[in-house]
């Protein structure tokens, strides 16, 4: 029976590859759970990113999961473009801190641990453009895991949008419902006109995106905000900002250059093992996790073939499991 709410091509397929936009997940988890710790080391944020990457696998049926992670945002390209590119981000607090500590943490330590393999970070991008590659060049049928709404230019026939902290579904259909019948890779026009607030990308002043879509199909009034859509100042404000909201970042408009930029972005096997899951929840103090019943279900997801022998873990590693 399908389930409501699931688009068709995700209730129709099993495995198919989750596009996870790390930081975006992490400050979710972040911003939802209190403090914990093990051995004196923050660990909300890795037990909550884990926990999300858990629920995902059951719910979206699949094991498949590829990682993307921000580089530094002071050495992004886009601050070559434009130096205030979110600008309101820079100011460092110790909240702030706390997280990267165990973003870097989960990039470099837990996730290649636990044997996922595809796991990528590159200086001076971001998460968003490497998702893009991976898009355009890596992956056909995908779901894109993230709150972000600069992926919605990348939607389509093979792809979808999870939103996991509303759990809800983007498709390409209900993007054009919203945007005057627009196909979604016209979101980038459309911010390049509006402004990106989030990102700190000024837009024509006063025009939203709504007013965009209508610009682009032709249906804006004659007024003072066309004027200033069309104006020579207009025009330079949106060529710039199709720099900074197009992505990939530096491949043209038109998909024709700039991808050898990302060529040392390559997909691999996963060598994820059951001891190698239970290695990291042993080391982070992740007992939810070493519940039998909880552990069970991880393993029956990302180890399907593999019977699950498992007795109730203490600190002396006292855990029995198959072989594999």
């Amino acid at each position: 029976m399908a389930r409501i709410g699931v688009p068709a091509m995700v209730e129709g397929e099993k495995n198919l590859q989750v596009l996870v936009d790390g930081n975006n997940l992490a400050w979710q988890a972040f911003h939802a759970l209190p403090e914990l710790s093990a051995d004196r080391v923050r660990t909300e944020v890795i037990f909550g990113f884990l926990y999300r990457i858990f629920a995902m696998a059951k719910f979206l049926r699949t094991k498949r999961f590829l990682f993307f992670w921000d580089s530094t945002l002071s050495k992004g390209k886009r601050k070559g473009v434009y130096p205030e590119y979110k600008e309101s981000r820079e100011e460092p607090t110790f909240e702030k801190k706390m997280c990267m500590e165990q973003i870097v943490r989960l990039r470099g330590e837990v996730i290649p641990a636990m044997g996922f393999r595809n796991s990528f970070r590159k200086e001076g991008y971001e998460a968003d453009d490497l998702i893009a590659y991976a898009h355009f060049r890596l992956v056909k049928r995908k779901i894109i895991c993230s709150e972000d709404g600069d992926f919605q230019q990348l939607l389509g026939d093979e792809t979808v949008i999870y939103r996991p902290r509303k759990k809800r579904f983007m498709t390409s259909g209900d993007w054009s419902v919203k945007y005057q019948g627009l196909h979604p890779r016209w979101m980038a026009e459309i911010k390049a006109i509006a402004g990106c607030k989030g990102d700190d990308v000024p837009g024509i002043e006063m025009v939203g995106e709504v007013l965009a879509a209508k610009y682009l199909v032709g249906r804006l009034n004659a007024g003072k905000t066309l004027e200033k859509i069309t104006s020579k100042e207009g025009q330079a404000l949106i060529k710039r900002n199709r720099e900074l909201v197009c992505l990939p970042f530096g491949v043209s408009i038109y998909r024709y250059s700039g991808w050898d930029a990302y060529d040392d972005i390559k997909l691999s096997e996963d060598e994820t093992t059951k001891r190698k899951f239970i290695r990291v929840f042993e080391k982070y103090r992740f007992m939810h996790f070493l519940k039998r019943s909880n552990l069970d279900g991880i393993f029956k997801i990302f180890f399907p073939e593999r019977r699950v022998k498992v007795q109730r873990p203490t600190f002396k590693r006292r855990i029995k499991i198959s072989k594999g």
